[in-house]
């Protein structure tokens, strides 16, 4: 069997050529159903070529129990995951002696087609293609024999719908990546475990210091992370709660769901002074006070020009902006001179640019190789009709929201322009 030989020779060059050779061999490694065997780790580690913790390699009558352990997970997968598991190995460079390694971790990548994701409040949202990688870790230390358990739990999304994927949602407790379908293991990204955290981490003690002595001690395990998957901690901290994929910028409820007539001035002023406060980071703020809006001095005040280079400006920062709070300043007036909202709900009536956008990901065909099978990443786009879909030219903003904005924004202008002053009055 040739299939891992030099592999320690194929990732860290720069030569592209080598890296493609690296990704050929994955494949057949995948295609072939030889990763997922022991004898795999078994190579790997007759070849010292298995990262470890400590650094310290696994001596020969140590390797027994290791294969030991090893042969419980892969037998527990099979049996508990069927064939909705993977296997993937990726590079670790390792220093000894100022002399560098080539070592691979390996993670078992577990697909979920479909997972309900429910909350203390009972309101349930339903994602698909969720791709859960557990990172195995070897033990190695003087003072224990060594060991196997899971390093950390990360995650990423195949498939989303296009609210999610505009909402840079991929799971309740993963963090916003912007609109960026899986191309490559690296953009898994570590789960938040937050209350879950203490248990899983005891779990994982237990193996680290005690080994795995059967697949029910693995069940137990990954029951307890099944459930993390499955639920959004709101009295925690979630990066984007899933309520949140129905009010993002780039789809609405026909009816709108934000009555902007009921909001309070004082509300729409600390909104305003979030914006302004950002829009002050941006390149204009060192050339003058006044960002780029069109402005006249009376009194040796500012006074902000309401015209279309001003909303153009609030527009595109807040369409722009992952943070949809502010998104409901997004209006359309309508022919009764009353407001809507551009909010979402279930009802998508969906902007042209996103749309595109999306179209360009599905028509890319970015995979992902889950054991033999190429899985495409993929954007549900609702089937389009001339009647479900809105410009970014129909939108104002909310006129209420332009009144404080200019207000707040002309107080903090005047006082830096009043700094100047003083400051070349000093001079």
């Amino acid at each position: 069997m040739n299939y891992i030989l030099n592999l320690d020779q194929l990732f860290y060059t720069q030569d592209r050529e080598y890296k493609k050779k690296f990704k050929r061999r994955l494949k057949s490694l995948k295609k072939s159903g030889f990763i997922y065997k022991k004898r795999f780790f078994e190579l790997l580690l007759s070849k010292n070529l298995v990262h470890t913790y400590c650094g310290h390699s696994i001596g020969k009558k140590d390797k027994k129990k290791v294969l030991e352990q090893y042969e419980y997970i892969i037998n527990f997968f099979n049996n508990f995951y069927n064939n909705n598991w993977s296997i993937e190995i990726r590079p670790h460079m390792t220093y000894v002696s100022n002399t560098s390694y080539i070592k691979y971790n390996i993670y078992f990548v577990v697909l979920y087609p479909e997972v309900p994701i429910t909350n203390r409040n009972n309101s349930t949202h339903l994602i698909k293609d969720l791709l859960v990688s557990h990172q195995l870790r070897i033990d190695v230390s003087n003072y224990s024999q060594p060991n196997l358990s899971f390093e950390s739990i990360e995650g990423t999304r195949l498939t989303q719908s296009l609210a999610e994927w505009a909402s840079n949602y991929r799971h309740s407790h993963l963090y916003a990546l912007y609109r960026a379908p899986i191309e490559d293991l690296s953009l898994f990204s570590p789960f938040c475990t937050g209350t879950f955290e203490e248990l899983i981490n005891e779990m994982n003690y237990n193996m680290t210091h005690c080994g795995i002595s059967s697949e029910e001690m693995l069940e137990k395990y990954f029951i307890v992370v099944d459930n993390f998957i499955r639920y959004e901690s709101i009295e925690g901290t979630p990066y984007i709660r899933f309520s949140r994929v129905s009010s993002n910028n780039y789809t609405r409820n026909n009816s709108g769901n934000v009555d902007l007539e009921n909001l309070s001035s004082r509300s729409i002023a600390l909104d305003c002074n979030s914006v302004i406060s950002s829009l002050l980071h941006y390149k204009y703020y060192n050339e003058s006070p006044s960002l780029g809006f069109n402005y006249y001095y009376n009194n040796n005040k500012i006074k902000l020009i309401k015209d279309n280079t001003l909303e153009s400006i609030i527009k595109d920062y807040i369409i722009n902006q992952d943070d949809i709070e502010h998104k409901k300043y997004l209006c359309l007036h309508k022919v009764d001179n009353t407001y809507e909202s551009y909010v979402n709900n279930d009802n998508l009536i969906i902007n042209t640019d996103i749309l595109e956008q999306a179209e360009r990901v599905n028509n890319s065909n970015l995979t992902f190789l889950f054991r033999n099978v190429e899985l495409k990443a993929y954007i549900e786009i609702p089937e389009q009709t001339e009647e479900n879909t809105i410009s970014n030219n129909d939108l104002v903003i909310y006129p209420r929201f332009l009144k404080i904005f200019i207000k707040q924004y002309e107080s903090i202008s005047n006082k830096k322009l009043l700094e100047i002053l003083l400051n070349k009055k000093g001079e």
